[in-house]
């Protein structure tokens, strides 16, 4: 009888603590461990979500200094090592379709812990990769995950985010973006110089570990209302988002303007270190550069936003893209291929996309907002299906010179002036 009074209290304990470690499970995936007041919260969010995306934008750029050396460790080809940046931008269009999904069913909070934690694990898987095949491999799965990062960050604004405060939310987030290629290439340059291309796939997972620990501590779950999981309702919604004419529009320049600004990321580093033999280092202050154009861009759509119409913002952004195109035929004509004649141009172009990219994804992202999960991932998934599509071919393509790199900014910044021209009117409800 006393055996059977102790079986039976063990068990009402083991019932009692896993009902506890299952409510503790519960809390940690809906809320911060450190609570917040609501005003200091609305500033940690305005500066967590622009890392997340710095992070996004890190994840092109940071190895691509190392992209010839890669290409000698591993015996490969130019074209295979260039096609790691086109994996990337696949996987990151699929798991936009795939994490859009999960943070309108699951919420927030646990798809992004879930990714970054995913992303960690790929990240480190770069070290161990026998041949390029399995270094694309890692690059596709590194793509995907981040996905969830960059669409996730945008959700959690939507959601926490209105008016005005909105926009600037949205507007630092897009810049952070920006930032990644900036400042990436230029560390990227230092990491391969000093230690090797191991390096930026280490800071990498680290970087993840950091910003997974800061939002486990602090960021809530900020969802509305969670989708039920129903293939036809999800259909549905997609269907409906990507019928939208305006949102449809507005995703192809986006996508046009993502070829734009990650053209030198993927074509310069060889350029520069194989064409002009300069060191990664070099290389590195130039992407610096160059990623300071769509800076300073972004800061300025910042300051004017409020002065300006956003379709005039945008007008004038195409007026200095088509000036740097010009600057550039100019140098092709008659100059030789150099450091300044191959960045100046560039840096003009990506300072237009300053006022164009973050100005026409805020306007389009307005027209769903209660499905922001799906509309963002359709957004930053056609982005990126635009860009993959633009850099395989780009990086089948031997650029040596300065006129076939003209040629293929022509060609790209042609399209997207036509579609803006053509479709993007200044009387649509986004502009």
């Amino acid at each position: 009888m006393i055996g059977q009074s102790f079986s039976f209290s063990a068990y009402e304990n083991a019932l009692s603590y896993r009902a506890m470690i299952n409510n503790k499970l519960q809390n940690f995936l809906e809320y911060g461990l450190i609570k917040l007041h609501k005003e200091t919260y609305c500033k940690v969010l305005i500066i967590l979500a622009p890392l997340l995306n710095f992070l996004s934008g890190l994840n092109t750029d940071l190895y691509t200094p190392s992209m010839p050396a890669i290409a000698h460790y591993y015996s490969a080809s130019f074209a295979a090592v260039k096609n790691t940046v086109t994996a990337t931008l696949l996987g990151f269009a699929i798991g936009c379709v795939i994490f859009g999904i999960l943070l309108d069913v699951l919420g927030r909070r646990r798809t992004i812990l879930l990714g970054l934690f995913l992303y960690m694990l790929a990240s480190f898987a770069a070290l161990i990769c026998q041949d390029i095949m399995q270094l694309i491999l890692v690059r596709f799965l590194q793509g995907i995950t981040i996905a969830t990062v960059s669409v996730g960050c945008r959700a959690v604004i939507i959601d926490s985010f209105t008016g005005h405060r909105f926009t600037v939310a949205l507007l630092y987030t897009s810049l952070a973006y920006g930032l990644g290629p900036i400042i990436a290439p230029f560390f990227g340059g230092i990491l391969q110089y000093y230690i090797g291309w191991k390096a930026n796939f280490v800071t990498y997972g680290l970087a993840s570990i950091i910003l997974m620990l800061i939002f486990a501590l602090f960021v809530n779950e900020s969802i509305p209302k969670r989708h039920t999981f129903s293939v036809k309702k999800i259909t549905q919604n997609y269907v409906m988002v990507l019928k939208h004419p305006i949102f449809l529009t507005g995703t192809f320049i986006s996508g046009l303007s993502q070829i734009i600004i990650i053209m030198y990321s993927t074509v310069g580093s060889f350029l520069v270190e194989t064409i002009l033999h300069h060191t990664p280092i070099t290389y590195g202050n130039t992407a610096l550069l160059i990623g300071c154009g769509y800076l300073t861009g972004t800061l300025t759509s910042r300051f004017l936003t409020k002065k300006f119409h956003l379709h005039h913002l945008i007008s004038a952004g195409y007026g200095l893209l088509i000036l740097g195109l010009v600057l550039q035929i100019i140098f092709a004509i008659i100059g030789d291929l150099n450091l300044i004649t191959l960045i100046l141009p560039i840096f003009v172009m990506c300072y237009s996309q300053g006022l164009i990219f973050p100005n026409v994804m805020a306007r389009i992202l307005r027209l769903f907002l209660n499905h922001a999960g799906i509309a963002i991932a359709v957004l930053v998934s056609v982005c990126m299906i635009i860009a993959s599509i633009g850099m395989f071919c780009i990086s089948h393509i031997e650029i040596n010179n300065l006129t076939r790199l003209a040629v293929i900014f022509f060609v790209v910044v042609l399209l997207q002036f036509f579609i803006f021209l053509k479709f993007f009117k200044p009387q649509d409800p986004l502009a």
